[in-house]
Protein backbone atom coordinates (compact mmCIF):
# COMPACT_ATOMS: atom_id res chain seq x y z
CA UNK A 1 0.00 0.00 0.00
CA UNK A 2 1.52 3.30 -1.28
CA UNK A 3 1.06 5.97 1.36
CA UNK A 4 2.18 8.75 -0.72
CA UNK A 5 0.37 8.41 -3.89
CA UNK A 6 -1.39 11.32 -4.53
CA UNK A 7 -4.53 8.75 -4.74
CA UNK A 8 -4.13 7.14 -1.65
CA UNK A 9 -7.36 6.77 0.08
CA UNK A 10 -8.42 4.35 3.38
CA UNK A 11 -11.61 2.28 3.25
CA UNK A 12 -11.99 0.11 5.87
CA UNK A 13 -15.39 -1.06 4.07
CA UNK A 14 -13.28 -1.74 0.84
CA UNK A 15 -10.46 -3.51 2.43
CA UNK A 16 -13.01 -5.79 4.52
CA UNK A 17 -15.10 -6.46 1.26
CA UNK A 18 -18.11 -4.96 2.92
CA UNK A 19 -19.09 -2.36 0.40
CA UNK A 20 -20.17 -2.91 -3.12
CA UNK A 21 -21.04 -0.93 -6.17
CA UNK A 22 -25.00 0.73 -5.74
CA UNK A 23 -27.85 -0.55 -8.12
CA UNK A 24 -30.92 0.63 -8.70
CA UNK A 25 -33.72 -1.03 -7.58
CA UNK A 26 -37.56 0.07 -8.41
CA UNK A 27 -40.25 -2.31 -6.17
CA UNK A 28 -43.06 -3.25 -8.16
CA UNK A 29 -46.07 -0.82 -8.42
CA UNK A 30 -49.74 -1.32 -7.03
CA UNK A 31 -52.63 0.74 -7.47
CA UNK A 32 -56.22 0.14 -6.82
CA UNK A 33 -59.61 1.60 -8.72
CA UNK A 34 -62.33 1.50 -6.51
CA UNK A 35 -65.73 1.61 -9.11
CA UNK A 36 -69.36 1.56 -7.73
CA UNK A 37 -71.85 0.45 -9.86
CA UNK A 38 -74.11 3.86 -8.96
CA UNK A 39 -70.90 5.56 -11.02
CA UNK A 40 -72.77 4.54 -13.80
CA UNK A 41 -74.91 7.90 -12.92
CA UNK A 42 -73.16 10.97 -13.86
CA UNK A 43 -75.11 15.21 -13.50
CA UNK A 44 -75.52 15.77 -17.33
CA UNK A 45 -77.71 13.31 -16.65
CA UNK A 46 -79.91 14.76 -14.89
CA UNK A 47 -80.04 18.17 -17.26
CA UNK A 48 -83.37 16.99 -18.99
CA UNK A 49 -85.10 16.55 -15.35
CA UNK A 50 -85.97 19.63 -14.01
CA UNK A 51 -86.30 18.52 -10.41
CA UNK A 52 -82.17 17.99 -10.49
CA UNK A 53 -81.18 20.79 -13.19
CA UNK A 54 -79.60 23.21 -10.73
CA UNK A 55 -77.42 20.21 -9.14
CA UNK A 56 -74.57 19.76 -11.18
CA UNK A 57 -73.23 17.02 -8.51
CA UNK A 58 -72.28 13.15 -8.89
CA UNK A 59 -73.29 12.49 -5.27
CA UNK A 60 -77.44 14.28 -5.95
CA UNK A 61 -76.69 11.46 -9.94
CA UNK A 62 -76.04 8.57 -7.58
CA UNK A 63 -78.96 9.13 -5.09
CA UNK A 64 -81.85 9.95 -7.50
CA UNK A 65 -80.72 7.70 -10.15
CA UNK A 66 -81.95 4.61 -9.76
CA UNK A 67 -85.62 6.21 -8.73
CA UNK A 68 -85.50 9.36 -11.70
CA UNK A 69 -83.55 8.24 -14.62
CA UNK A 70 -83.89 5.40 -16.98
CA UNK A 71 -84.48 1.81 -15.80
CA UNK A 72 -82.61 0.94 -18.53
CA UNK A 73 -79.54 2.07 -17.10
CA UNK A 74 -78.56 -1.07 -15.33
CA UNK A 75 -75.92 -2.00 -12.47
CA UNK A 76 -76.12 -5.33 -14.17
CA UNK A 77 -74.98 -4.27 -17.68
CA UNK A 78 -73.08 -1.02 -17.09
CA UNK A 79 -70.43 1.08 -18.62
CA UNK A 80 -68.65 3.95 -17.27
CA UNK A 81 -66.68 6.51 -18.85
CA UNK A 82 -66.28 9.98 -16.67
CA UNK A 83 -64.77 11.78 -20.07
CA UNK A 84 -61.41 11.11 -18.58
CA UNK A 85 -59.33 7.94 -17.94
CA UNK A 86 -60.27 6.32 -15.40
CA UNK A 87 -56.26 5.41 -14.33
CA UNK A 88 -52.89 6.45 -14.89
CA UNK A 89 -49.86 4.41 -14.68
CA UNK A 90 -47.78 1.75 -16.53
CA UNK A 91 -49.04 -1.67 -15.76
CA UNK A 92 -49.21 -5.13 -16.62
CA UNK A 93 -51.76 -6.69 -15.20
CA UNK A 94 -55.32 -5.73 -13.21
CA UNK A 95 -57.45 -8.46 -11.49
CA UNK A 96 -60.30 -7.71 -9.63
CA UNK A 97 -59.51 -8.67 -6.26
CA UNK A 98 -62.86 -7.49 -4.05
CA UNK A 99 -66.54 -7.41 -4.75
CA UNK A 100 -69.85 -6.64 -2.94
CA UNK A 101 -73.12 -7.52 -4.23
CA UNK A 102 -76.03 -6.17 -2.35
CA UNK A 103 -78.10 -8.57 -3.96
CA UNK A 104 -82.72 -7.85 -4.29
CA UNK A 105 -84.18 -10.36 -6.49
CA UNK A 106 -87.06 -11.68 -4.87
CA UNK A 107 -87.71 -15.58 -4.53
CA UNK A 108 -90.62 -15.80 -6.53
CA UNK A 109 -90.35 -13.50 -9.90
CA UNK A 110 -93.11 -12.57 -12.68
CA UNK A 111 -92.89 -14.57 -15.71
CA UNK A 112 -89.75 -16.32 -14.36
CA UNK A 113 -90.64 -18.84 -12.20
CA UNK A 114 -94.31 -18.42 -10.97
CA UNK A 115 -96.17 -20.99 -12.23
CA UNK A 116 -96.47 -24.58 -12.07
CA UNK A 117 -99.25 -26.75 -13.96
CA UNK A 118 -101.06 -30.00 -11.73
CA UNK A 119 -103.09 -32.80 -13.87
CA UNK A 120 -105.74 -34.33 -11.56
CA UNK A 121 -106.57 -37.81 -12.26
CA UNK A 122 -109.04 -40.80 -11.25
CA UNK A 123 -106.25 -43.20 -10.38
CA UNK A 124 -102.83 -43.65 -10.72
CA UNK A 125 -102.99 -45.03 -14.40
CA UNK A 126 -105.45 -42.23 -15.16
CA UNK A 127 -107.07 -41.00 -16.89
CA UNK A 128 -107.11 -37.19 -16.58
CA UNK A 129 -109.47 -35.60 -15.45
CA UNK A 130 -108.79 -32.08 -15.07
CA UNK A 131 -105.90 -29.72 -15.63
CA UNK A 132 -104.77 -26.47 -13.69
CA UNK A 133 -101.94 -23.78 -13.73
CA UNK A 134 -101.15 -22.34 -9.98
CA UNK A 135 -99.34 -18.90 -10.29
CA UNK A 136 -96.89 -17.81 -7.18
CA UNK A 137 -97.54 -13.74 -6.69
CA UNK A 138 -94.20 -12.17 -7.05
CA UNK A 139 -91.89 -11.74 -3.62
CA UNK A 140 -90.38 -13.02 -1.27
CA UNK A 141 -90.91 -16.75 0.32
CA UNK A 142 -89.59 -18.68 3.50
CA UNK A 143 -90.07 -22.56 2.58
CA UNK A 144 -92.84 -22.12 5.05
CA UNK A 145 -94.58 -19.27 3.63
CA UNK A 146 -94.12 -21.10 0.21
CA UNK A 147 -96.39 -24.01 1.31
CA UNK A 148 -98.91 -22.37 2.73
CA UNK A 149 -99.32 -20.06 -0.35
CA UNK A 150 -98.74 -23.13 -2.44
CA UNK A 151 -101.58 -25.40 -0.38
CA UNK A 152 -103.82 -22.19 -0.71
CA UNK A 153 -103.89 -21.74 -4.27
CA UNK A 154 -103.78 -25.58 -5.27
CA UNK A 155 -107.15 -25.62 -2.90
CA UNK A 156 -108.66 -22.81 -4.89
CA UNK A 157 -107.85 -24.31 -8.08
CA UNK A 158 -110.74 -27.09 -8.65
CA UNK A 159 -113.06 -28.87 -6.16
CA UNK A 160 -111.28 -32.21 -7.03
CA UNK A 161 -108.48 -30.62 -4.76
CA UNK A 162 -110.58 -29.37 -2.10
CA UNK A 163 -108.79 -31.48 0.70
CA UNK A 164 -105.34 -31.04 -0.75
CA UNK A 165 -102.00 -30.10 1.09
CA UNK A 166 -98.28 -28.87 0.95
CA UNK A 167 -95.97 -29.34 3.89
CA UNK A 168 -92.76 -27.89 3.57
CA UNK A 169 -89.48 -29.21 4.58
CA UNK A 170 -89.12 -30.67 7.82
CA UNK A 171 -92.82 -29.69 8.91
CA UNK A 172 -94.89 -31.77 11.17
CA UNK A 173 -95.78 -35.16 8.39
CA UNK A 174 -93.20 -34.59 6.59
CA UNK A 175 -90.59 -34.89 8.95
CA UNK A 176 -87.08 -36.21 8.07
CA UNK A 177 -87.67 -34.83 4.29
CA UNK A 178 -85.94 -31.99 2.44
CA UNK A 179 -88.35 -31.40 0.27
CA UNK A 180 -91.87 -30.15 -0.44
CA UNK A 181 -94.89 -32.80 0.19
CA UNK A 182 -97.54 -32.56 -2.38
CA UNK A 183 -100.98 -34.26 -1.83
CA UNK A 184 -104.49 -34.44 -3.02
CA UNK A 185 -105.88 -35.74 0.74
CA UNK A 186 -108.51 -37.39 -0.98
CA UNK A 187 -108.14 -41.47 -2.15
CA UNK A 188 -109.82 -41.20 -4.67
CA UNK A 189 -107.98 -38.30 -6.27
CA UNK A 190 -104.83 -38.90 -7.84
CA UNK A 191 -102.18 -36.30 -9.06
CA UNK A 192 -98.81 -35.36 -10.79
CA UNK A 193 -97.01 -32.11 -11.74
CA UNK A 194 -96.15 -31.83 -15.33
CA UNK A 195 -94.51 -29.56 -18.02
CA UNK A 196 -97.51 -29.01 -21.12
CA UNK A 197 -96.61 -29.69 -24.40
CA UNK A 198 -96.86 -26.78 -26.47
CA UNK A 199 -95.63 -24.06 -24.48
CA UNK A 200 -93.44 -21.48 -25.91
CA UNK A 201 -90.01 -21.59 -24.64
CA UNK A 202 -90.35 -18.13 -22.46
CA UNK A 203 -93.10 -20.31 -21.13
CA UNK A 204 -91.12 -23.48 -20.65
CA UNK A 205 -88.31 -21.86 -19.13
CA UNK A 206 -90.72 -20.12 -16.24
CA UNK A 207 -91.95 -23.72 -15.36
CA UNK A 208 -88.84 -25.53 -15.72
CA UNK A 209 -87.22 -22.23 -13.01
CA UNK A 210 -90.00 -23.25 -10.94
CA UNK A 211 -89.43 -26.57 -10.55
CA UNK A 212 -85.93 -25.94 -9.28
CA UNK A 213 -86.99 -23.43 -7.19
CA UNK A 214 -89.52 -25.79 -5.45
CA UNK A 215 -87.40 -28.48 -5.74
CA UNK A 216 -89.58 -30.57 -8.39
CA UNK A 217 -88.31 -34.32 -8.89
CA UNK A 218 -89.28 -37.33 -10.41
CA UNK A 219 -91.32 -38.54 -7.82
CA UNK A 220 -93.36 -35.27 -8.15
CA UNK A 221 -93.52 -35.68 -12.03
CA UNK A 222 -95.01 -39.49 -11.43
CA UNK A 223 -91.88 -40.90 -13.12
CA UNK A 224 -89.49 -43.80 -11.45
CA UNK A 225 -86.25 -42.53 -10.33
CA UNK A 226 -84.38 -44.55 -12.42
CA UNK A 227 -84.66 -43.46 -16.11
CA UNK A 228 -83.03 -45.25 -18.99
CA UNK A 229 -84.59 -43.65 -21.66
CA UNK A 230 -84.32 -40.13 -23.51
CA UNK A 231 -88.32 -40.61 -24.48
CA UNK A 232 -90.66 -38.88 -22.15
CA UNK A 233 -92.55 -41.35 -19.67
CA UNK A 234 -96.54 -41.38 -18.93
CA UNK A 235 -96.72 -40.48 -15.09
CA UNK A 236 -98.04 -42.77 -12.51
CA UNK A 237 -100.46 -40.13 -10.46
CA UNK A 238 -100.32 -40.46 -6.96
CA UNK A 239 -102.16 -39.44 -3.97
CA UNK A 240 -98.86 -37.84 -2.19
CA UNK A 241 -95.40 -37.93 -3.06
CA UNK A 242 -92.35 -35.56 -1.85
CA UNK A 243 -90.05 -33.31 -3.84
CA UNK A 244 -86.09 -32.54 -3.17
CA UNK A 245 -84.62 -29.56 -1.45
CA UNK A 246 -85.88 -26.60 -2.72
CA UNK A 247 -83.22 -23.67 -3.96
CA UNK A 248 -84.74 -19.98 -3.57
CA UNK A 249 -82.02 -18.39 -4.56
CA UNK A 250 -82.69 -17.36 -8.94
CA UNK A 251 -79.25 -18.19 -9.32
CA UNK A 252 -76.54 -19.88 -7.27
CA UNK A 253 -73.35 -17.54 -9.03
CA UNK A 254 -72.64 -14.53 -10.29
CA UNK A 255 -70.56 -13.96 -12.66
CA UNK A 256 -68.04 -10.62 -13.02
CA UNK A 257 -67.60 -9.97 -17.12
CA UNK A 258 -65.71 -7.61 -18.24
CA UNK A 259 -64.48 -6.62 -22.03
CA UNK A 260 -62.45 -3.90 -21.38
CA UNK A 261 -60.49 -5.25 -18.63
CA UNK A 262 -59.93 -9.13 -20.39
CA UNK A 263 -59.01 -7.11 -23.37
CA UNK A 264 -55.54 -7.95 -23.59
CA UNK A 265 -55.62 -11.63 -21.91
CA UNK A 266 -54.52 -14.31 -24.11
CA UNK A 267 -55.87 -17.23 -22.44
CA UNK A 268 -59.35 -16.80 -21.74
CA UNK A 269 -61.37 -18.23 -18.89
CA UNK A 270 -64.38 -20.29 -19.99
CA UNK A 271 -66.92 -22.11 -18.60
CA UNK A 272 -68.64 -26.02 -19.49
CA UNK A 273 -71.73 -24.52 -20.74
CA UNK A 274 -72.50 -23.97 -24.55
CA UNK A 275 -72.49 -20.72 -24.13
CA UNK A 276 -69.29 -19.50 -22.26
CA UNK A 277 -68.54 -16.22 -21.66
CA UNK A 278 -65.09 -15.35 -22.22
CA UNK A 279 -64.26 -12.45 -20.23
CA UNK A 280 -64.58 -13.36 -17.04
CA UNK A 281 -63.12 -11.56 -13.55
CA UNK A 282 -63.96 -13.68 -11.30
CA UNK A 283 -67.65 -15.39 -9.81
CA UNK A 284 -69.95 -14.73 -6.88
CA UNK A 285 -71.37 -18.30 -4.89
CA UNK A 286 -74.31 -16.57 -3.22
CA UNK A 287 -73.99 -19.13 -0.33
CA UNK A 288 -70.50 -18.66 0.65
CA UNK A 289 -68.91 -17.55 4.24
CA UNK A 290 -68.98 -14.22 3.46
CA UNK A 291 -72.72 -14.00 2.72
CA UNK A 292 -75.02 -11.85 5.17
CA UNK A 293 -78.55 -12.54 5.40
CA UNK A 294 -80.23 -9.80 6.49
CA UNK A 295 -82.85 -10.64 8.67
CA UNK A 296 -81.28 -14.07 8.64
CA UNK A 297 -83.37 -17.12 7.78
CA UNK A 298 -83.55 -19.60 10.62
CA UNK A 299 -82.11 -22.49 8.47
CA UNK A 300 -79.74 -22.60 5.44
CA UNK A 301 -82.42 -23.73 3.53
CA UNK A 302 -84.03 -20.23 3.09
CA UNK A 303 -81.38 -18.80 1.82
CA UNK A 304 -82.92 -16.46 -0.73
CA UNK A 305 -86.00 -15.45 0.94
CA UNK A 306 -85.04 -11.94 1.71
CA UNK A 307 -81.97 -9.30 0.19
CA UNK A 308 -78.89 -10.54 0.88
CA UNK A 309 -75.26 -8.48 0.65
CA UNK A 310 -72.02 -10.63 -0.34
CA UNK A 311 -68.63 -9.85 0.14
CA UNK A 312 -65.71 -11.32 -1.20
CA UNK A 313 -62.14 -10.89 -1.28
CA UNK A 314 -59.99 -13.54 -3.82
CA UNK A 315 -56.62 -14.51 -2.25
CA UNK A 316 -55.69 -15.55 -5.06
CA UNK A 317 -57.18 -13.30 -8.10
CA UNK A 318 -57.97 -13.78 -11.29
CA UNK A 319 -54.92 -12.07 -13.00
CA UNK A 320 -55.34 -10.47 -16.70
CA UNK A 321 -52.88 -9.08 -18.70
CA UNK A 322 -52.89 -5.32 -19.46
CA UNK A 323 -50.72 -3.29 -22.61
CA UNK A 324 -48.32 -1.20 -20.02
CA UNK A 325 -48.72 1.47 -23.11
CA UNK A 326 -52.81 1.76 -22.50
CA UNK A 327 -54.92 3.78 -20.42
CA UNK A 328 -58.09 2.47 -19.08
CA UNK A 329 -60.64 5.18 -20.17
CA UNK A 330 -63.90 3.46 -19.80
CA UNK A 331 -65.45 0.53 -17.61
CA UNK A 332 -67.71 -2.02 -19.10
CA UNK A 333 -69.02 -4.54 -16.61
CA UNK A 334 -71.77 -7.06 -17.04
CA UNK A 335 -73.35 -9.96 -14.24
CA UNK A 336 -74.22 -12.80 -15.40
CA UNK A 337 -75.89 -15.59 -13.51
CA UNK A 338 -75.94 -19.44 -13.57
CA UNK A 339 -77.34 -19.65 -17.03
CA UNK A 340 -75.88 -16.88 -18.72
CA UNK A 341 -78.24 -14.23 -18.49
CA UNK A 342 -77.74 -11.29 -17.64
CA UNK A 343 -78.90 -10.39 -14.04
CA UNK A 344 -82.41 -8.95 -13.87
CA UNK A 345 -82.34 -5.50 -12.48
CA UNK A 346 -84.94 -3.01 -12.17
CA UNK A 347 -86.48 0.78 -10.16
CA UNK A 348 -87.84 -2.30 -7.84
CA UNK A 349 -85.32 -4.69 -7.21
CA UNK A 350 -82.48 -2.83 -7.70
CA UNK A 351 -79.08 -5.19 -7.36
CA UNK A 352 -76.21 -2.53 -6.84
CA UNK A 353 -72.61 -3.42 -6.05
CA UNK A 354 -68.79 -2.02 -5.18
CA UNK A 355 -64.90 -3.48 -6.21
CA UNK A 356 -61.81 -2.94 -6.10
CA UNK A 357 -59.75 -3.38 -9.09
CA UNK A 358 -55.73 -4.01 -8.54
CA UNK A 359 -53.37 -2.72 -11.26
CA UNK A 360 -49.84 -4.03 -11.17
CA UNK A 361 -46.54 -3.77 -13.26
Amino acid sequence: MDVGSTNFRFDLDTKNGLKTDAQTYRYPATTELHIDSLDRYVPNMLDNNTTFAAFPNQNVAKFAGPNYLQTTVSATQMNINNGRPLLYGYFGRVALTQFMLKRDLPTIRLNTNDVIAIDIASSAAGPVTASVNITLPEGYYTTDRLATELQTLIVNSNPALAQAFVLAPYAVGNDGNSGFRFGTGDPAVFMALLIRPGQTQVQTLNRLRAFRTLGVNRSLLGYPIINDTDTLETPTYYIEAAGSAPNLLVTDYIDIVSTALTNYKDAKDANSSIGSPGAVLGRIWLVESATNNSNDPQTLLNIGSRPITVMKTWTNPNWCQWSPNQTLNSLDIRLLDMFGNTVAWNGVNGTEWSATLTFTE
